[in-house]
């Protein structure tokens, strides 16, 4: 049965409620999902002044960064993925690969992607605990190709509860999951 405010879409697609990116709703999010409470995000305000620069905490294992939509998809455009199988070059699998990957396949959870991409990749990954949700996620997922591998985070209702408790949180007007927040 889905989370509360999950809401599915007239063609079946699971939509969740947006997070706002907000390190007060980030961090507790990570903490939920099983990784280290010695991890933790922080807002950046400039990635070139150096005095805004020093009040971010070291080491920095991951940036998240926010960019408008119309910039994404022509980035896209011109790279060429459009073109390549449903937009996807990737098809990497297995703990060889230099990175995991997930497609976002549930509406309105990139800021849910981007933090798995954070503590899944590089020297976050060693901060996952054992045994906890996301050490089972990527044991199950590694070793998949995408599309399998994305559908890995689709069907986890335990994840589906982190986020939509972590969706409730922050300092503003939480949406309905329909609502379209715009892309960023």
């Amino acid at each position: 049965m889905p989370a509360e405010g999950v809401y599915f879409s007239p063609s079946g697609k699971k939509t969740f409620i947006p997070l706002e990116n907000n390190p007060d709703v980030f961090t507790p999010l990570i903490h939920d999902l099983g990784i280290s409470p010695s991890l933790g995000f922080y807002d950046v305000y400039s990635l070139d002044e150096p005095a805004l620069l020093s009040l971010i905490p070291r080491p920095a294992l991951a940036l998240i960064f926010i960019t408008p939509s119309p910039m994404y998809h022509q980035v896209r455009a011109q790279d060429g993925t459009r073109l390549a199988h449903d937009g996807v070059t990737y098809a990497g699998s297995g703990p060889g690969e230099p990175v995991t990957w997930f497609r976002q396949t549930i509406g309105n959870a990139c800021g849910l992607y981007a933090l798995i991409h954070a503590v899944a990749n590089g020297e976050a990954r060693e901060f996952v605990s054992k045994s906890s949700l996301m050490d089972r996620l990527l044991e199950k997922a590694e070793p998949l190709g995408w599309e399998e591998r994305a559908a890995v985070l689709y069907e986890s209702e335990e994840l589906e509860e982190a986020h939509m408790k972590a969706a409730r949180r922050g300092d503003t007007y939480v949406p309905p999951a329909e609502e379209k927040p715009g892309y960023h």
